[in-house]
Protein backbone atom coordinates (compact mmCIF):
# COMPACT_ATOMS: atom_id res chain seq x y z
CA UNK A 1 0.00 0.00 0.00
CA UNK A 2 1.07 3.36 -0.83
CA UNK A 3 1.55 6.28 0.97
CA UNK A 4 -1.04 8.15 -0.95
CA UNK A 5 -3.53 4.94 -0.27
CA UNK A 6 -2.79 5.39 3.17
CA UNK A 7 -3.90 8.39 3.63
CA UNK A 8 -7.53 7.09 2.11
CA UNK A 9 -7.65 4.39 4.76
CA UNK A 10 -7.00 5.82 8.22
CA UNK A 11 -8.92 4.04 10.75
CA UNK A 12 -11.67 5.65 12.37
CA UNK A 13 -10.05 4.41 15.73
CA UNK A 14 -7.34 7.08 14.90
CA UNK A 15 -9.68 9.80 13.93
CA UNK A 16 -11.42 9.46 17.34
CA UNK A 17 -8.00 9.49 19.38
CA UNK A 18 -6.64 12.33 17.21
CA UNK A 19 -10.10 14.44 18.17
CA UNK A 20 -9.85 13.10 21.61
CA UNK A 21 -6.46 14.34 21.86
CA UNK A 22 -6.96 17.70 20.20
CA UNK A 23 -9.94 18.53 22.56
CA UNK A 24 -8.36 17.45 26.00
CA UNK A 25 -5.29 19.34 25.63
CA UNK A 26 -6.45 22.44 25.39
CA UNK A 27 -8.66 21.50 28.28
CA UNK A 28 -6.30 20.63 30.50
CA UNK A 29 -3.80 23.54 29.49
CA UNK A 30 -5.78 26.60 28.12
CA UNK A 31 -4.43 27.90 24.75
CA UNK A 32 -4.25 31.70 24.72
CA UNK A 33 -5.29 32.45 21.12
CA UNK A 34 -5.61 35.47 19.66
CA UNK A 35 -9.03 36.63 20.06
CA UNK A 36 -10.92 39.86 18.95
CA UNK A 37 -13.62 41.46 21.93
CA UNK A 38 -16.89 42.09 19.79
CA UNK A 39 -18.75 45.82 19.90
CA UNK A 40 -21.66 43.56 22.30
CA UNK A 41 -19.74 42.31 24.04
CA UNK A 42 -17.10 45.88 24.82
CA UNK A 43 -20.56 47.83 25.25
CA UNK A 44 -21.66 45.24 27.85
CA UNK A 45 -18.34 45.46 29.95
CA UNK A 46 -17.96 49.04 29.73
CA UNK A 47 -21.90 49.37 31.35
CA UNK A 48 -20.56 47.10 34.34
CA UNK A 49 -17.41 49.34 34.17
CA UNK A 50 -18.76 52.94 33.92
CA UNK A 51 -20.89 51.98 37.86
CA UNK A 52 -19.18 53.38 40.72
CA UNK A 53 -18.25 51.00 44.06
CA UNK A 54 -21.47 50.23 46.34
CA UNK A 55 -23.93 50.57 42.93
CA UNK A 56 -26.50 48.05 42.96
CA UNK A 57 -26.15 45.24 40.56
CA UNK A 58 -29.47 42.74 39.66
CA UNK A 59 -27.90 39.19 37.98
CA UNK A 60 -31.26 37.23 36.51
CA UNK A 61 -30.80 33.57 35.97
CA UNK A 62 -32.70 33.15 32.94
CA UNK A 63 -30.98 29.74 32.01
CA UNK A 64 -31.34 25.71 32.93
CA UNK A 65 -28.56 23.16 32.56
CA UNK A 66 -28.84 22.64 28.99
CA UNK A 67 -27.28 25.99 28.61
CA UNK A 68 -24.72 25.17 31.04
CA UNK A 69 -21.70 25.19 29.10
CA UNK A 70 -22.51 28.85 27.59
CA UNK A 71 -24.50 30.36 30.33
CA UNK A 72 -21.99 29.18 32.90
CA UNK A 73 -19.26 30.87 31.75
CA UNK A 74 -20.77 33.91 31.36
CA UNK A 75 -21.81 34.08 34.43
CA UNK A 76 -18.47 33.83 35.89
CA UNK A 77 -17.14 36.11 33.71
CA UNK A 78 -20.10 38.62 34.71
CA UNK A 79 -19.84 38.04 38.50
CA UNK A 80 -16.16 38.44 38.61
CA UNK A 81 -16.54 41.69 37.06
CA UNK A 82 -19.06 43.47 39.23
CA UNK A 83 -17.54 41.59 42.68
CA UNK A 84 -14.08 42.73 41.55
CA UNK A 85 -15.37 46.65 41.12
CA UNK A 86 -17.01 46.55 44.78
CA UNK A 87 -21.16 46.51 43.35
CA UNK A 88 -23.31 45.06 45.15
CA UNK A 89 -25.35 42.14 43.52
CA UNK A 90 -28.43 40.49 44.10
CA UNK A 91 -29.79 37.44 42.30
CA UNK A 92 -32.87 36.88 41.19
CA UNK A 93 -34.42 34.55 38.53
CA UNK A 94 -36.78 33.61 36.07
CA UNK A 95 -35.78 29.58 36.02
CA UNK A 96 -35.01 27.33 39.04
CA UNK A 97 -31.88 24.88 37.64
CA UNK A 98 -30.07 28.55 37.04
CA UNK A 99 -30.64 29.81 39.74
CA UNK A 100 -29.23 26.82 42.03
CA UNK A 101 -26.20 26.91 39.68
CA UNK A 102 -25.50 30.17 39.82
CA UNK A 103 -25.54 30.90 43.54
CA UNK A 104 -22.82 28.17 43.60
CA UNK A 105 -20.86 29.90 41.32
CA UNK A 106 -20.93 33.27 43.13
CA UNK A 107 -20.61 31.46 46.42
CA UNK A 108 -17.12 29.72 45.10
CA UNK A 109 -15.93 33.20 43.20
CA UNK A 110 -16.90 35.46 46.37
CA UNK A 111 -15.11 33.14 48.80
CA UNK A 112 -11.94 33.52 46.61
CA UNK A 113 -12.81 37.64 46.77
CA UNK A 114 -13.63 38.00 50.41
CA UNK A 115 -17.19 39.19 49.48
CA UNK A 116 -19.46 38.17 52.60
CA UNK A 117 -23.14 36.90 51.75
CA UNK A 118 -25.63 39.35 52.93
CA UNK A 119 -23.26 42.15 52.75
CA UNK A 120 -21.89 42.26 48.98
CA UNK A 121 -24.54 39.66 46.97
CA UNK A 122 -27.46 37.85 48.26
CA UNK A 123 -29.80 35.31 46.27
CA UNK A 124 -33.53 35.91 45.89
CA UNK A 125 -33.88 32.73 44.89
CA UNK A 126 -36.27 31.57 41.74
CA UNK A 127 -39.88 32.53 41.66
CA UNK A 128 -42.16 31.45 38.57
CA UNK A 129 -44.33 33.50 36.46
CA UNK A 130 -42.37 35.34 34.14
CA UNK A 131 -43.78 38.69 32.64
CA UNK A 132 -45.72 38.58 36.24
CA UNK A 133 -42.91 38.23 38.86
CA UNK A 134 -40.72 40.96 36.69
CA UNK A 135 -44.21 43.43 36.61
CA UNK A 136 -44.24 42.92 40.32
CA UNK A 137 -40.08 43.45 40.87
CA UNK A 138 -40.56 46.69 39.22
CA UNK A 139 -43.52 47.34 40.99
CA UNK A 140 -42.30 46.66 44.39
CA UNK A 141 -39.67 44.01 45.42
CA UNK A 142 -40.24 43.58 48.72
CA UNK A 143 -44.16 41.91 48.14
CA UNK A 144 -42.48 39.87 45.32
CA UNK A 145 -39.24 38.16 48.05
CA UNK A 146 -39.84 38.77 51.32
CA UNK A 147 -37.34 36.47 52.40
CA UNK A 148 -34.04 35.16 50.37
CA UNK A 149 -32.79 31.42 49.73
CA UNK A 150 -31.51 31.17 53.33
CA UNK A 151 -34.73 31.74 54.68
CA UNK A 152 -33.48 34.92 56.17
CA UNK A 153 -35.82 38.00 55.56
CA UNK A 154 -35.14 41.07 52.81
CA UNK A 155 -35.22 43.34 55.68
CA UNK A 156 -32.24 42.21 57.62
CA UNK A 157 -30.29 41.60 54.55
CA UNK A 158 -27.59 44.69 54.44
CA UNK A 159 -27.41 44.58 50.71
CA UNK A 160 -31.59 45.25 50.06
CA UNK A 161 -31.49 47.96 52.20
CA UNK A 162 -33.26 50.78 51.10
CA UNK A 163 -33.99 48.12 47.69
CA UNK A 164 -38.12 48.93 47.19
CA UNK A 165 -38.50 48.27 43.39
CA UNK A 166 -36.55 47.71 40.47
CA UNK A 167 -36.08 51.70 40.11
CA UNK A 168 -33.13 51.43 42.87
CA UNK A 169 -30.67 48.60 40.64
CA UNK A 170 -28.32 50.70 39.01
CA UNK A 171 -27.94 48.22 36.12
CA UNK A 172 -29.41 44.56 35.52
CA UNK A 173 -28.32 41.78 33.41
CA UNK A 174 -30.06 38.64 31.95
CA UNK A 175 -27.88 35.50 31.61
CA UNK A 176 -31.01 34.18 29.31
CA UNK A 177 -31.83 31.26 26.30
CA UNK A 178 -35.40 31.57 26.12
CA UNK A 179 -38.48 33.44 27.57
CA UNK A 180 -38.94 34.67 29.89
CA UNK A 181 -35.34 35.91 29.89
CA UNK A 182 -33.61 39.23 28.36
CA UNK A 183 -36.46 40.45 25.84
CA UNK A 184 -39.05 39.95 28.92
CA UNK A 185 -36.55 41.82 30.97
CA UNK A 186 -36.69 44.82 28.05
CA UNK A 187 -40.73 44.82 28.45
CA UNK A 188 -41.29 44.35 31.55
CA UNK A 189 -38.75 46.38 33.31
CA UNK A 190 -36.45 48.54 30.99
CA UNK A 191 -39.40 49.66 29.13
CA UNK A 192 -41.21 50.81 32.02
CA UNK A 193 -39.10 51.92 34.96
CA UNK A 194 -36.45 53.03 32.78
CA UNK A 195 -33.32 50.24 34.62
CA UNK A 196 -30.33 49.68 32.17
CA UNK A 197 -30.47 46.20 31.21
CA UNK A 198 -27.59 44.40 29.70
CA UNK A 199 -28.03 40.42 28.29
CA UNK A 200 -25.94 37.78 28.03
CA UNK A 201 -27.53 35.27 25.81
CA UNK A 202 -26.80 31.59 24.42
CA UNK A 203 -25.19 31.81 20.93
CA UNK A 204 -28.46 31.50 18.55
CA UNK A 205 -30.14 34.01 20.88
CA UNK A 206 -27.62 36.30 19.77
CA UNK A 207 -29.16 37.87 16.12
CA UNK A 208 -32.44 38.98 18.00
CA UNK A 209 -30.80 40.92 20.14
CA UNK A 210 -29.26 42.91 17.44
CA UNK A 211 -32.54 45.70 17.56
CA UNK A 212 -32.77 46.20 20.89
CA UNK A 213 -28.67 46.90 21.05
CA UNK A 214 -29.18 49.55 18.31
CA UNK A 215 -32.43 50.91 20.02
CA UNK A 216 -30.57 51.61 23.24
CA UNK A 217 -32.96 48.99 25.28
CA UNK A 218 -30.04 46.68 25.63
CA UNK A 219 -26.99 48.52 27.32
CA UNK A 220 -24.47 45.54 25.87
CA UNK A 221 -24.71 41.46 24.72
CA UNK A 222 -22.52 38.41 25.41
CA UNK A 223 -22.71 35.93 23.10
CA UNK A 224 -22.61 32.50 23.09
CA UNK A 225 -19.10 30.78 24.47
CA UNK A 226 -17.49 33.56 22.35
CA UNK A 227 -18.74 36.65 23.92
CA UNK A 228 -17.50 34.50 27.46
CA UNK A 229 -14.26 33.99 26.34
CA UNK A 230 -13.72 37.73 25.16
CA UNK A 231 -15.44 38.87 28.55
CA UNK A 232 -12.85 36.50 30.42
CA UNK A 233 -10.52 38.73 28.39
CA UNK A 234 -11.84 41.77 29.29
CA UNK A 235 -12.08 40.89 32.92
CA UNK A 236 -8.09 39.46 33.04
CA UNK A 237 -8.55 35.31 33.52
CA UNK A 238 -8.76 32.64 31.61
CA UNK A 239 -11.48 30.32 32.80
CA UNK A 240 -13.52 27.64 31.18
CA UNK A 241 -14.82 30.26 28.09
CA UNK A 242 -11.10 30.41 26.67
CA UNK A 243 -10.48 26.87 27.33
CA UNK A 244 -13.35 25.78 25.83
CA UNK A 245 -12.51 28.32 22.43
CA UNK A 246 -8.83 26.56 22.73
CA UNK A 247 -10.35 23.30 22.57
CA UNK A 248 -13.27 24.41 19.64
CA UNK A 249 -10.31 25.63 17.39
CA UNK A 250 -7.94 22.85 17.88
CA UNK A 251 -11.32 20.45 16.96
CA UNK A 252 -11.61 22.52 13.85
CA UNK A 253 -7.83 22.75 12.61
CA UNK A 254 -7.68 18.87 12.97
CA UNK A 255 -11.23 18.28 10.85
CA UNK A 256 -9.48 20.54 7.89
CA UNK A 257 -6.04 18.98 8.24
CA UNK A 258 -7.93 15.54 8.04
CA UNK A 259 -10.29 16.58 4.99
CA UNK A 260 -6.52 18.16 3.30
CA UNK A 261 -5.41 14.57 3.91
CA UNK A 262 -8.05 12.94 2.16
CA UNK A 263 -7.65 14.81 -0.92
CA UNK A 264 -3.93 14.85 -1.15
CA UNK A 265 -4.43 11.02 -0.73
CA UNK A 266 -7.47 10.90 -3.48
CA UNK A 267 -5.45 13.32 -5.95
CA UNK A 268 -2.33 11.27 -5.21
CA UNK A 269 -3.97 7.81 -5.79
CA UNK A 270 -5.66 9.08 -9.37
CA UNK A 271 -2.58 10.29 -10.41
CA UNK A 272 -1.12 6.97 -10.15
CA UNK A 273 -3.78 5.03 -11.80
CA UNK A 274 -4.01 7.50 -14.65
CA UNK A 275 0.00 6.20 -14.76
Amino acid sequence: MTFMERLLSIKRITIYVLVIIALSFPLLFPISLPLEVSPATQAAFDAIDALPPGSLFMLSTDWEASTEAESGPQTEAIVRHVLGNDLKMIIVGLWPQGNSATHLIVDRVASEMGKAYGVDWVNLGYKPGGEVVLASLAANIQELYNRDVMGTPIGEIEVCKGLTSAKDVDMACSVSWGDPGHLTWVKMVQTQVGTPIIASVTAVSLPECAPYLQSGQLKGVVGGLGGAAQYEKLVGYSGKATAGMGAQSMGHLLVIGLVVLGNIGYIGTKKSEEV
